[in-house]
């Protein structure tokens, strides 16, 4: 059986490092890899520059490593720290396979995480990242009524 790639960037245990020095010691690591922007990355010029006008321009090491691969359609297992944009990670090359638009309003993907929490962060970054494709989100969890998710299909 053939496995996917792993990628790690800045894995690791966790530090008791603020959320500045970790972003400084990433942002010294983005630094090494030489991409400085999406669009380098072979990210869709709406995606990017929606990114942009939320002040996402440069990716972290775990983006520039992962989503071109993915965007290629290659499997592959992402590993980084808290914060460092493993969701932009794979929602990006999510977002380079739905249509624009489809008028069948039928689901094009499907995002399923093991938390709440982390399914609300999911679909916020889709949104973020998905608003001018016009990506519809729905966020369906336990503990909440289906006919709530049902109505929005």
């Amino acid at each position: 059986m053939c496995r996917p790639p792993v990628i790690a960037a800045g894995a690791g245990p966790p530090s008791k490092q603020t959320d500045s020095a970790r972003r400084q010691q990433e942002s010294a690591r983005h630094e090494r890899t030489r991409i400085k922007t999406f669009a380098e990355l072979g990210v869709a010029e709406d995606i990017a520059a929606t990114l942009a006008t939320h002040g996402i321009t440069e990716p972290f090491p775990i983006q520039a490593l992962a989503v071109p691969l993915a965007i290629k359609g290659h499997d592959l297992i992402g590993q980084a720290r808290t914060g460092t944009g493993k969701t932009l990670a794979f929602t990006i090359p999510v977002l380079h396979r739905v249509t624009p638009g489809a008028a069948s309003g039928k689901p094009q993907a499907l995002v399923v995480v093991p938390t709440r929490e982390l399914a609300v962060q999911v679909a916020k970054d889709v949104e973020l990242a998905g608003g001018p494709r016009g990506t519809r989100v729905l966020v369906i969890y336990g503990g909440r009524s289906y006919e709530i998710g049902r109505a929005h299909v």
